[in-house]
């Protein structure tokens, strides 16, 4: 009988065609890895245990134009975890109109961030990211590198995601090291921003490494059930922005068949504010707006902010821009012209 996938176009390596739905972790794992190495023309991977990044990045990374590249992470053991994007900053400050936190400094600098990092929602995928022409385009009005981490099956395996398909914190951990070695580029230096479930994961890395990054921006996504009950880093800062006509993820949650659930997103801040879960206190001081949707913090956390609008799943680069702004760092380089 003739081979359907192949007649399809299949260019998956054997190993990942047998694995199937059901396949186990470590065969799962030799799919990834020989597909990596269909990937990039066969470029093995060492297996000395030792830093990739630090002893020889090249046959990891491959430019896809003149200032994107792809790049593979790893653990400290050599197994391969994932891939990501990076746009470099324009070189020339002049091709883009100076912005809110430009001139993004090299990694150890005290100052603005040096880096966007955007995690995709379902579905998405970090190609996808950079294609967004606003998104791009803001990355280079406040000279950022753009970051754009791949999830797997394209999603993210967060806690209590239906996916598991990886351990995200020892991926992002990885991306982390991979960044710094390779571009230069610290967590301190990075804001994270996602949306959806994306969104979702940047919660996940706020809970679990807020304090290595330099503030989080969500857009419609939070914890899913069940919440952590306590979060082991609570992130400089977290602006959330979320409509309140969000069907697909409501601001209160909702179930996903029956086993999953989103969680609401008040008992979320309740996590990261340490009053408990089940609190569901609206922040009740009012906080001006980002670019539009209306914000409030809580007394006790101003650096927890929820932002509403009035709209559905989506999101708007000028959100980003404000939310950009007010987690500037002090310091960070003010605009041309500006006292």
């Amino acid at each position: 009988m003739e081979d359907r996938t192949r007649a399809s176009g299949d260019r998956r390596p054997a190993t990942c065609r047998a694995a199937g739905r059901n396949a186990s972790r470590r065969v799962l794992a030799a799919c990834f890895a020989s597909l990596i190495a269909t990937l990039f023309g066969g470029a093995a991977l060492s297996q000395d245990g030792g830093d990739l990044a630090q002893n020889d990045p090249s046959p990891l990374c491959e430019d896809l134009t003149a200032r994107e590249v792809r790049c593979l992470v790893h653990s400290r053991t050599g197994a391969p975890l994932g891939a990501y994007r990076l746009r470099r900053p324009l070189e020339n400050r002049a091709e883009a109109e100076t912005g809110p936190g430009a001139g993004a400094g090299s990694a150890g600098e005290a100052g603005p961030p040096a880096a966007l990092l955007f995690i995709h929602g379902w579905r998405g995928s970090a190609s996808g990211v950079m294609r967004n022409a606003a998104l791009t385009a803001f990355a280079d009005e406040i000279g950022a590198a753009l970051i754009a981490p791949e999830g797997l099956e394209t999603t993210w395996s967060y806690p209590g995601s239906p996916s598991q398909a990886r351990d995200e914190f020892a991926f992002f951990d990885a991306l982390n090291r991979d960044l710094q070695a390779r571009h230069g580029v610290a967590p301190a230096q990075m804001v994270v921003s996602g949306f959806s479930m994306g969104a979702s994961m940047a919660w996940s890395l706020a809970c679990r490494r807020g304090g290595e990054y330099a503030g989080f921006i969500a857009f419609a996504g939070a914890f899913w059930e069940p919440l952590p009950p306590r979060c082991a880093d609570r992130p400089a800062a977290l602006i959330h922005i979320h409509g309140t006509s969000d069907q697909t993820v409501p601001i209160g949650g909702r179930p996903i068949g029956l086993r999953f659930a989103q969680g609401d997103v008040f008992e979320s801040f309740a996590v990261l504010r340490e009053t408990g879960a089940a609190s569901t206190m609206r922040p009740e001081t009012r906080a001006g707006t980002v670019g539009g949707p209306q914000c409030r913090t809580w007394a006790d956390t101003p650096t927890l902010l929820f932002c509403h609008h009035d709209g559905g799943h989506f999101w708007r680069v000028p959100w980003l821009r404000a939310a950009w702004a007010r987690l500037r760092p002090t310091g960070s380089t003010p605009k041309r012209g500006s006292p």
